[in-house]
């Protein structure tokens, strides 16, 4: 029997080995719980440096403001003495001659007087017109002549510089000369009218052409409507650039 036997055996040595063990079991348990605990639990950080702190600095008051130095006075200024009045000037010498004597005062040139305002232009003396003809002219209308020109155009241009067709061109023909018309052939009949164009005339030949010069080219055989007529003549009455004045 060993020494382990022999002791277990001896009476009251199994129960204290018993508690010997369980004592020695729980401080192993114990001493395990506290290694985990240490190996999970992080280890806290170290409290801070107390750091100590510094005595207030002495706050010293500022200096007061230096009073302002007040500007010098302005220096006195001394106004510069006036010069003295120029004297009179000398008056003028008389002019003398070689002999000695005093030349005549020179009168003064006087400035001729302005020229006469230009006259105005004459107005040109209105062309003749019976009062019946001068009341159809007073009541026509130049815009319904226009309308009634296509029957003279065929023969007749209107345009100012414009070319001579079958008959001349009428532009500004009303107190134009009769068979004037550079460039034209008249005939005889229209050459030996002689006088001009005024109202009488133009509505005397508008009437009836073969009328008013017998033996001239004009196949047109006329304007029997006077009121007609009179639409025509204000028409190339227009055909101006200074149409001549209404009787």
């Amino acid at each position: 029997m060993s020494f382990y036997d022999r002791y277990l055996n001896t009476p009251g040595r199994k129960s204290r080995a018993a508690l010997l063990l369980a004592i020695l079991l729980v401080l192993g348990v114990n001493l395990i719980g506290e290694l985990t605990m240490r190996i999970v639990r992080p280890s806290a950080p170290p409290p801070p440096p107390v750091v100590a702190k510094a005595p207030p600095a002495e706050v010293k008051p500022a200096p007061a403001p230096e009073p302002p130095v007040p500007p010098p006075p302005p220096a006195e200024v001394k106004p510069e003495p006036a010069p003295p009045p120029a004297p009179p000037p000398a008056p003028p010498k008389p002019a003398v001659t070689d002999t000695g004597r005093a030349l005549p005062k020179a009168e003064p040139v006087k400035a001729p007087p302005p020229p006469p305002p230009p006259k105005a232009a004459p107005l040109p003396a209105p062309l003749s017109a019976s009062a019946e003809l001068a009341q159809r002219l007073k009541n026509g209308n130049a815009v319904n002549g226009a309308k009634l020109s296509p029957r003279c155009a065929a023969c007749h241009g209107f345009d100012v510089g414009g070319r001579h067709r079958i008959g001349p061109n009428l532009y500004d023909i009303v107190g134009g000369a009769k068979a004037s018309r550079q460039g034209f052939a008249y005939s005889a009949a229209m050459k030996g009218l002689g006088g001009q164009w005024d109202y009488d005339a133009l509505d005397a030949y508008l009437a009836s052409p073969a009328n008013f010069a017998p033996g001239n080219k004009m196949a047109f055989p006329g304007v029997p409507d006077p009121a007609e007529r009179a639409d025509i003549i204000l028409f190339l009455r227009n055909l101006s650039g200074a149409p001549k004045p209404l009787p």
